[in-house]
């Protein structure tokens, strides 16, 4: 390993044996590197839909808000899952875990922006309410990526 801990994981597919040159039998250990796309990662995913779910809540703001609120929870709802990518790509599981806690800061930004809307009535408590939960699943999902990040941490060392 280059660098210290890297949180991809290589797996043996197998052994192949073939005949070489003179007869010899010449066998291959068959490594594969076992990366699951960044798409396959329910934190991404989760983290992905929950932007989704924000998106027409911010289309339906007042006007006098779409530069202000609707801009800073555009931000606040796309940071999730940037940053769970951001620290997908580092490979290293300190700054991995660094980017999801970030991810995670973003979701609780994310609260305050739903407290606002509500007191200034541009959603109603039943949507308020349902957001504040997802966001709530959304931050628990990438806590448990962050538990898991730090389990294969602490094996690996």
């Amino acid at each position: 390993m280059v660098g210290g801990d890297w949180s991809p994981s290589v797996l043996v597919i197998g052994i192949a044996s073939q005949f070489g040159s003179k007869g010899k039998i010449q066998t291959y250990v068959i490594l594969t590197l076992c990366v699951f796309k960044l798409e396959d990662l329910t934190a991404y995913q989760v983290a992905s839909q929950y932007r989704r779910t924000i998106q027409p809540i911010i289309r339906s703001l007042p006007k006098h808000e779409l530069y202000e609120l609707g801009m800073q929870m555009r931000r606040a709802s796309r940071s999730p899952a940037a940053n769970v990518a951001e620290g997908y790509g580092r490979y290293h599981y300190q700054e991995n875990i660094q980017f999801c806690r970030i991810a995670r800061a973003s979701l609780n930004e994310m609260k305050a922006h739903l407290n606002c809307a509500l007191e200034e009535k541009y959603i109603s408590q039943e949507t308020y309410e349902y957001l504040y939960s997802e966001t709530e699943k959304t931050s628990k999902i990438i806590n448990g990526y962050i538990s898991f990040l730090k389990k294969e941490r602490a094996r690996k060392k």
